[in-house]
């Protein structure tokens, strides 16, 4: 029988069995809570004084926030010009305490310093659709500054199934392969002439993909969904594979279908890309704020293919220790769950997270977590992780 050390307030041991080999912990108390509500939470940075830099996709607004007195500022507005921003979305820390904005609205991505005062830009969108696009939506940032994203390209009949993990350097403006990733399924269609085309890829809701997260050392952690086993990727390195986990298939049963348009309908990221005489638009945004999606009707379920059971994972995270916080698919309406793996790709305890919190950034020694009530208010809470 597992014995748990005494841990601090905001953590309880769960009740009942608990596996000797994968200890289980439920996190149960916020250390700090943000009173007043927000709209949304699409992004987050702790900052190196402590206080969390929070983006609102709804309101437009981009605030810092002290959990712990409640005082908050607005950092620059909403608009086109340098250092504004018209869709603030995720954020990521840059060497030297600077920011990384991720600016859906004007498609681009915007840098700060450590003050938060404005740099430079750089647009979101690069190449040409009809030679060659690539679409850079950051998923992670290094200690050395460079950005690592998901290539977005298929083949123009969508059945390829494989895609990449691109490491930009800034610096020297180059972009290399970093890991092979398994893409979900998706559904393709095309309109229009070559001057005039439009392409429209939908996805297949809930099919399997890899998924993938990248550490401040440039490790990029990769939770491969075949045999849902974690590996851990160094270039020019050996990788670094851990065992195989056991896990039960979830069925798709009504709810998870509503859950997963509701959430699409909320979060999810559409990309609008046209070429007209030569001349490329693009439109991005989240929810019902971007392209069109599959969603449907609030409390509708989508006319879709849907596999018979869900993946094993749903993301992955890495946290300031070099820990990969692995998010398990669960039955909609569960509380979300985790399996931490350490840097040798094992398994070393399983968190959960209190019913309607979903984790939205790391700290020093913690987690955020937003909680979105059944009125559709936001509320972001700080958990202090030992």
């Amino acid at each position: 029988m597992f014995r748990a050390p005494l841990l601090p307030l905001s953590w309880l041991l769960l009740a009942g069995a608990v596996s000797a080999q994968v200890p289980e912990v439920r996190l149960a108390r916020a250390e700090a809570r943000y009173p007043k509500e927000l709209s949304s939470v699409t992004g987050l940075l702790e900052l190196p004084d402590g206080r969390v830099l929070v983006s609102d996709g709804i309101d437009q607004t981009l605030l810092r926030i002290d959990l712990r007195s409640g005082k908050t500022d607005t950092v620059s507005r909403m608009g086109a010009g340098p250092g504004e921003y018209k869709g603030p979305d995720l954020l990521f820390g840059t060497p030297g305490g600077g920011v990384l904005l991720l600016d859906l609205g004007n498609a681009r991505l915007s840098f700060f310093d450590a003050a938060l005062k404005y740099l430079e830009s750089s647009p979101v969108t690069r190449g040409n659709p009809a030679t060659g696009l690539t679409m850079v939506i950051p998923d992670g940032v290094d200690g050395e500054g460079r950005v690592y994203f998901r290539s977005m390209m298929r083949a123009p009949d969508g059945r390829a199934d494989s895609g990449a993990v691109v490491r930009w350097d800034r610096v020297r403006n180059a972009y290399d392969t970093v890991a092979k990733l398994k893409l979900s399924e998706v559904k393709v269609s095309s309109s229009g002439g070559a001057n005039n085309r439009n392409v429209s890829m939908r996805p297949v809701p809930l099919s399997p993909e890899d998924v993938w997260s990248v550490a401040a050392d440039g490790r990029v952690v990769v939770v491969r969904v075949t045999d849902y086993h974690v590996e851990w990727i160094r270039p020019g390195s050996p990788a670094i594979r851990g065992p195989v986990n056991p896990w039960q298939p979830v069925p798709i049963r009504d709810a998870d279908k509503r859950a997963w348009a509701a959430e699409l309908r909320a979060t999810g990221l559409a990309t609008q890309v046209q070429s007209e005489n030569g001349r490329m638009s693009v439109r991005i945004g989240r929810g019902l704020a971007g392209a069109a999606t599959p969603a449907g009707r609030p409390g509708e379920i989508p006319n879709l293919e849907w596999p018979a059971t869900k993946p094993p994972v749903r993301l992955v995270r890495v946290s300031p220790e070099g820990d990969a916080w692995v998010e398990r698919h669960l039955p909609a309406g569960s509380p979300r769950q985790f399996d931490i793996f350490g840097g040798d790709g094992k398994i070393k305890r399983r968190v959960i997270l209190p019913a309607g919190r979903e984790l939205i950034g790391f700290g020093k020694g913690a987690v955020y977590l937003k909680e979105t009530t059944e009125d559709d208010l936001v509320f972001l809470e700080r958990y202090t992780v030992r």
